[in-house]
């Protein structure tokens, strides 16, 4: 459940156009916080990977820095078929 929540609540941020490094790391470090707590998911899961990403990427950025539109965009489509092959697996 917190996983999901945790997905929901990245999608409508992005898409609410909060794109600063600083209001999407905390969200980003929870779902990917969220995810390690489901331990049915297999270490290979490539939704992971993705998540993994973005966090890096966002921890890479300084706190007033946004994402581009590109990236924006890129992050919601990445999420989005993290959560569909998440609910998939489930």
């Amino acid at each position: 459940m917190k996983a999901t929540e945790a997905f929901i609540t990245c999608l409508d941020s992005l898409k609410l156009d909060m794109v600063s490094a600083d209001a999407l790391q905390p969200l980003a470090s929870d779902l990917c916080d969220a995810l390690r707590n489901v331990h049915v998911l297999p270490p290979s899961w490539d939704g992971m990977a993705k998540v993994r990403a973005w966090l890096f990427k966002l921890t890479g950025m300084a706190a007033h820095e946004e994402l581009s539109e590109e990236d924006s965009r890129q992050m919601v489509f990445d999420l989005e078929t993290a959560y569909e092959a998440f609910k998939q697996f489930l």
